[in-house]
């Protein structure tokens, strides 16, 4: 089944190590559809939340039941190749799966004849899938020296219903579990609590929570708890326990955040590629909820937040002493390592960023988040550490001036329509940019570009689903011409839609599955024809003026012998007779190279265009491609184009004629943001670095840093938005 490319792009780069085991149904893309429909939002961040979204989705909330685990990086995390390499050494002598699940199996009548599945290991938790012939039921993690299972889930939601069974048959289901599962270990826990537990957001269902603590002499051990699920078919769903690294991890944070209960209860455990993921709860006296994330197993906590109601708003204490008790909180966690961070921020949250030798380390920062009694209700920290000796010399870097010099020579033209829903904001512009790809904003949050204070050279990274602009267009923009057609192309009818798809694909639709859809916002209607082998043959229109936005067939095989060149012909060509009328000439603003189908890519080649006038892009309100299509890798032809506009109409553009030089516009860029030495821990596709690297990049004063800020192309003067 075939998805959207901005979908497959989100999906791509949430879970690049991950994503070839997604295996995406006509269900999974109707429900990112829904979940992105209600939750997208029309401002400029739009495409990045919609796509988060969509990963999150596809990575998460069905990744068991259609047939997806995420795969972990032995490496991450700072883990040597070294120590990598050990683990693939000392694999042998490691608990299998059939080993360490044989117990489970016998106290689980649910898994007999399942087949297992091995994932990757990290820090000596194996992740394994649970399948019953080709679908995933459940997975469970494991300690490959021990044997002991850390955590299970069984693809049990209870279909979101809210019954459950009486606490006595749980607690009855559960200690039975225990006996089997973990045998006379079992005899040193005691009963704890059974409770009702909701599991809405990530489960969709209702469970008896049966938990249970350590004793030792009669006393309970701290951290030392389990729990075990029972459904309401009296299934055991979930088990889930803390380990010793994990008991000795949640000791030591206690000591610098005392309202930490030392005995909370698990509701929650998964593995993940970088470390575990739990749900706690009663982690203090007001019995709160609170999603933790660790690094590798047991390490360290690199996110602690209590969960809150999604209309609550925390009471904060007032902003100066809201900072003096996130301080003192830093210095209980970091020791004399809190001296390095510097406070760059206050909002819902202080946030602190490191310094080393005077310079800013971009993504070393730290968040705390306090309730008006001084409680911690969130703290997060970057997954990867370096070491200072790691850091290369301020030295090393070139003068301030030729990182100037460079700017100056990628400063780019770039006109802006600012229109939506077919009526004009304002009057459309024509800008200086130093990437087309990006907003800038004064203090960058992300990294959209930098200056490499080694080379000189300015480095790109890629913008919305993969929008690549700036490293295409890297040197004279190179833009597509066609001749302009007056009048779009219309389909009121399923039977224009059938009739357009023979005449286009030579497609013969009749006699397969039929159906008509309109979008969430009502902007768009498809007609759909879904054949034997469930492949998609469609039709998108505008729901309101009938032109055709969108074409969809199937690949014709999987093999792969065009080239890029007859390719990129065929599809501006194609672009000729379908982008918006009046559209003389496009840019290209990414590629995506042909291969096998998977769940993030159709294997098509994709070329994705913005419009472009004289030479220079044209943009409808934020760096979006306008136009995308598609090309058979076997035959050379069309099979797949979206027109991605929010409006099909044109406005007169200014003339570029007389517009300021580049270095003027450049000048005027760095009285607002001026360039600033910094480390970087990630590169431009914010993927973490091996050692820290130099480099220059713009900063404004503290209270532009969320101004989006652009340069007049007439004036020169900087335009800065909230």
């Amino acid at each position: 089944m075939e998805l959207d490319q901005g979908l497959r792009e989100a999906v791509r780069e949430a879970g690049k190590a991950a994503a070839s085991g997604v295996k995406f149904t006509r269900e999974m893309e109707e429900r990112i559809r829904m979940e992105v429909g209600k939750k997208k939002q029309k401002n400029r961040n739009r495409v990045v939340m919609a796509g988060s979204l969509a990963a999150c989705l596809a990575l998460t909330v069905l990744g068991v039941r259609e047939g997806f685990l995420p795969s972990m990086s032995p490496q991450k995390n700072g883990t040597s190749a070294a120590a990598a390499h050990q683990t693939d050494k000392t694999a042998e002598q490691a608990v299998s799966p059939e080993q360490a699940l044989a117990p489970l199996q016998k106290a689980v009548p649910e898994l007999g004849g399942v087949t297992l599945r091995k994932g990757e290991t990290l820090d000596g938790v194996a992740l394994v899938t649970l399948l019953q012939k080709d679908r995933a039921i459940g997975q469970v993690a494991y300690d490959t020296r021990t044997g002991r299972i850390e955590s299970y889930l069984l693809d049990a939601s209870n279909d979101g219903e809210k019954t459950t069974i009486a606490p006595a048959q749980a607690e009855k289901v559960a200690q039975a579990f225990l006996q089997t599962a973990l045998g006379e270990e079992a005899k040193v826990y005691a009963h704890q609590a059974t409770e009702v537990y909701a599991d809405e957001d990530w489960r969709n269902g209702t469970w008896m929570n049966v938990s249970y603590q350590r004793l030792e002499n009669g006393k309970p051990v701290p951290y030392d708890v389990l729990t075990v699920q029972v459904d309401k078919k009296e299934r055991v769903a979930f088990f889930g326990r803390l380990n010793e690294q994990e008991q000795k991890l949640f000791a030591k944070f206690a000591a610098s955040v005392p309202e930490l209960n030392p005995f909370p209860v698990v509701y929650n455990k998964q593995l993940t590629r970088d470390g575990w993921a739990l749900v706690l709860g009663k982690v203090n006296d007001e019995g709160q909820t609170a999603m933790v994330s660790e690094i590798g197993n047991g390490q360290d906590i690199d996110l602690y937040r209590i969960q809150r109601d999604r209309n609550e708003v925390a009471q904060k204490p007032n902003e100066a002493e809201a900072l003096k008790q996130a301080k003192q909180l830093l210095g209980r966690l970091l020791g004399a390592d809190s001296a390095n961070y510097r406070h760059v921020e206050s909002n819902s949250a202080e946030k602190f960023m490191r310094y080393h030798n005077g310079l800013p380390v971009m993504e070393d920062v730290l968040d705390i988040e306090l309730g008006s009694s001084g409680r911690l209700l969130m703290f997060s920290k970057p997954t990867r550490a370096y070491s200072p000796s790691s850091f290369p010399d301020a030295a090393e870097a070139v003068a301030k001036s030729a990182a100037e010099n460079e700017l100056a020579a990628n400063m780019k033209l770039v006109y802006v329509q600012h229109m939506s829903e077919g009526k004009a904001l304002k009057q459309p512009t024509l800008e200086y940019r130093a990437a087309v790809s990006f907003f800038q904003q004064g203090r960058p949050v992300f990294l959209d570009w930098y200056i490499d204070a080694h080379s000189g050279k300015i480095n790109y990274g890629t913008g919305n689903n993969g929008f690549a602009y700036d490293q295409l267009q890297r040197e004279q923009p190179q833009a597509d011409a066609f001749e302009t057609h007056e009048q779009p192309v219309i389909v009121r009818t399923k039977e224009e839609a059938k009739a357009l798809l023979q005449t286009e694909f030579g497609v013969n639709v009749e006699g397969m599955s039929y159906r008509e859809s309109v979008d969430d916002h009502q902007k768009n209607k498809s007609f759909n024809w879904t054949d034997s082998k469930d492949r998609w043959h469609e039709v998108t229109i505008d729901a309101k003026t009938s032109q055709v936005v969108g074409l969809r067939v199937p690949r014709t095989n999987t093999q792969v012998t065009v080239k890029r060149e007859q390719a990129e012909q065929a599809a501006v060509f194609f672009l000729a007779k379908y982008a918006d009328p009046g559209v003389k000439e496009v840019q290209l603003a990414q590629v995506m190279e042909p291969g096998a189908a998977n769940p993030v890519s159709s294997g098509n080649w994709v070329f994705r265009y913005v419009m472009s006038k004289d030479g220079i892009p044209v943009l409808d309100k934020g760096p979006d491609a306008a136009y995308e299509v598609s090309v058979d890798p076997s035959t050379g032809k069309v099979n797949s184009f979206r027109n991605w506009r929010e409006t099909h109409k044109l406005t007169e553009l200014p003339s570029s004629a007389e517009v300021v030089s580049k270095q003027k516009a450049a000048e005027s860029f760095l009285r607002v943001m001026p360039l600033r030495l910094v480390y970087l821990l990630k590169d431009q596709e914010n993927d973490w670095l091996d050692r820290p690297r130099l480099a220059y990049i713009p900063w404004s004063e503290e209270e532009l840093a969320s101004s989006f800020i652009t340069i007049d192309a007439k004036s020169g003067e900087a335009v800065i938005e909230p």
